[in-house]
């Protein structure tokens, strides 16, 4: 924390000083007690601030580096000690390099940072596009630029920006663009809990495919009572959407056939076999090593309509006996089920297709429940997860 020197109207304060302390007076300051204008006001007006600060703290950057102030304490460059002595992230740090440095060819957009006109996302698209063979040209037209940015959000301000930089390149379009698909990439990670991390860059193109696919599955994502879900989770959802139905249409006929169902390898002990015949449940274990372990709801609802396949053991490594696959519903118990229900049969309603739907037993299986007509219901895979995960209901958040 930078020292406070002195107190308001003792003597001449060092503006960091004065800064800091109308900071602590803020964080006096209980919101709650205005109208919802007021705070509307202030969150607008911190916003302003926060561009002024950020704009005052790049012109510093920019003396700091020029000056080789980062050299003379030790580090190889700027970028590594904003790093390490300011706990700035790696990429952070070179935005903010870049765009200090940047910065010092367009003189109006500092001077309308430096005023609060425009936000770092703002900068920072300028920032990147002004590459040596660009940069010339750009800050002729700042003054147009500035005024696109005082319009537009930073998202929109970008696409202007990429437009004006392809007429600029002209003849490099294209190997641009050929760069930008050479950099595509997509990874999918388990990560330590059984869950997965998606990661990934795409072309323009790519990019704007999968916008309107992932638009189009949220517009279908059926009402399971949970309408305040975040963009993000609603996001998430139909990603999965979108491969549940790549799965189930990879047949001609969807009536026919379920793409995706799981297999399930069912291992019991024949002492305990005989010794509580009906505790199935409890016998299924997960030999899936990159999912972990699941819950023996999420079981309950894997195996609904699944491939199981019984292996029977003495001890805990003797195999004796490894049954056929069973437990799937026959084609022909599909085919009528479809036919019954046509889509998601959940009791609070539900438009989904059948795409999106599976097979669910009223009573499961493992609980004596029998596989035929009465007993199953066609219902879609998000209101399955909720009826034995969350028990009907969507869990609830934090």
């Amino acid at each position: 924390m930078y020292p406070l020197l002195e107190r308001p109207g003792l003597a001449a304060l060092d503006p960091l000083a004065e800064l800091e302390y109308a900071i602590d007076e803020l964080a006096e300051v209980d919101h709650r007690e205005v109208s919802g204008h007021e705070r509307r006001t202030r969150l607008m007006c911190l916003q302003r601030l926060q561009n002024r600060v950020d704009a005052e703290r790049l012109r510093l950057v920019e003396v700091v580096d020029r000056s080789g102030d980062a050299l003379a304490f030790g580090a190889v460059n700027t970028k590594a000690w904003l790093h390490h002595e300011c706990n700035v992230a790696k990429g952070a740090a070179g935005s903010d390099v870049r765009a200090a440095r940047r910065l010092e060819e367009f003189p109006a957009w500092t001077k309308a940072y430096a005023a609060g006109s425009v936000t770092r996302g703002h900068v920072d698209v300028l920032a990147k596009a002004a590459t040596s063979e660009r940069v010339g040209q750009l800050a002729e037209h700042q003054a147009l630029l500035l005024e696109q940015a005082k319009q537009f959000a930073p998202d929109t301000f970008a696409r202007i920006v990429s437009r004006a930089c392809e007429v600029i390149d002209a003849d490099k379009g294209p190997n641009e663009a050929r760069d930008q698909i050479e950099r595509r990439r997509l990874h999918l990670s388990p990560t330590l809990d059984g869950m997965g991390k998606l990661d990934g860059i795409f072309d323009p193109e790519s990019t704007l495919t999968l916008e309107a696919a992932l638009e189009h599955f949220m517009a279908l994502d059926p009402d399971t009572g949970d309408e305040k879900r975040p963009m993000a989770q609603r996001r998430a959802d139909a990603a999965v959407s979108m491969a549940r139905y790549a799965l189930a249409t990879s047949e001609p006929d969807t009536t026919k056939s379920r793409h995706g169902r799981p297999t399930a390898i069912m291992c019991t002990d024949l002492h305990r076999l005989a010794a509580d015949k009906h505790d199935l449940i409890d016998a299924i274990r997960n030999e899936v090593r990159e999912a972990g372990r699941l819950s023996s709801e999420a079981l309950l609802r894997l195996t609904c309509d699944a491939n199981i396949s019984r292996v029977l053991t003495v001890g805990k490594s003797e195999i004796l006996d490894v049954g056929r696959i069973t437990r799937a519903i026959p084609p022909a118990l599909w085919r009528a089920l479809v036919a019954r229900d046509g889509g998601c049969q959940h009791k609070d309603g539900c438009d989904a297709p059948l795409w999106a739907c599976e097979a669910h037993h009223i009573v499961h299986w493992a609980h004596g429940g029998p596989t035929n007509l009465a007993n199953l219901i066609l219902i879609c895979w998000r209101h399955h997860r909720n009826e034995h995960e969350g028990k009907g209901h969507d869990p609830p958040r934090e």
